[in-house]
């Protein structure tokens, strides 16, 4: 009895070591399927860290360029406040410029006025010097033509007197000195 119980633990432990066996085979495939993963994974993994090391590398370039942009950025931020300032500086000056050229519109607009004046006052001297004046001028200027050829004349005779009261005052002479040779 004690054979056969010993046969039928040993069966029994062929019958285990059997199914262990088997298991262990399981195991064995399954194991090596999840080798066959890992080995896969490890492969995606591997892909991914490369992948990341690109997107890393792709980040530092962009951040690069970000940080270009920024100094690029606070450049032009500096230039718009420059600009501004500037602006700022020309809107004074050209409310200045409105001010002196609405001073000047207004010198202008005096100006004009008194122009007018002027050419008025200029028309009223053109029409008496037309009307008064000349008409005037013209008369006296006849007199005196009239006046001068008068005297011009006259001038003549004066000269003709001149030289017969000079015979006259020979003649006079020469004969108030015979007069006081015969007396004598």
């Amino acid at each position: 009895m004690e054979g056969q119980m010993n046969e039928e633990i040993r069966n029994e432990i062929r019958e285990g070591f059997s199914q262990v066996l088997e298991l262990m085979a399981g195991m064995n495939h399954r194991i090596g399927n999840l080798e066959t993963h890992m080995s896969s994974m490890e492969d995606h993994m591997s892909s991914i860290e490369t992948r990341m090391d690109s997107m890393e590398t792709r980040m530092s370039s962009i951040e690069t360029r970000m940080d270009s942009m920024e100094t690029r950025m606070s450049s032009i931020e500096t230039r718009m406040d420059s600009m501004e300032t500037r602006m700022s500086s020309i809107e004074t000056r050209m409310d200045s410029m409105e001010t002196r050229m609405d001073s000047i519109e207004n010198q202008l607009g005096e100006v004009s006025q008194r122009l007018g004046k002027v050419e008025n006052d200029v028309r009223q001297i053109k029409i008496t010097q037309e009307t008064e004046i000349l008409p005037r001028l013209n008369t006296i200027e006849s007199c005196y033509t009239d006046t001068y050829k008068r005297y011009a004349k006259g001038a003549d005779k004066i000269e003709q007197m001149e030289m017969d009261i000079g015979i006259l005052k020979i003649a006079v002479l020469n004969g108030s000195r015979r007069k006081l040779r015969r007396k004598a």
